[in-house]
């Protein structure tokens, strides 16, 4: 699964949105299974991620975005 999860909800920035991406991507994989999320990098979607997938590794950060690979 490759997610970029959106944070605006009608131009105004609502975080939970992107939580509630990386919930339901933990959800819906199988045990194994992989997510590579992209975030701008001020999005604090580090401890969601950690709470819902069993490794997280931050790949690469750059021109303002995070890669994460979540494994569940």
């Amino acid at each position: 699964m490759v997610s970029n999860p959106p944070f605006h909800d009608g131009g105004a920035e609502d975080r939970r949105l992107g939580q509630a991406f990386v919930r339901k991507a933990a959800e819906l994989l199988k045990k194994g299974g992989v997510a590579w999320i992209v975030a701008n990098r001020h999005l604090p979607y580090e401890a969601e991620l950690n709470a819902a997938f069993k490794r997280v590794r931050l790949v690469a950060e750059a021109g303002g975005y995070k890669l994460f690979e979540a494994v569940k």
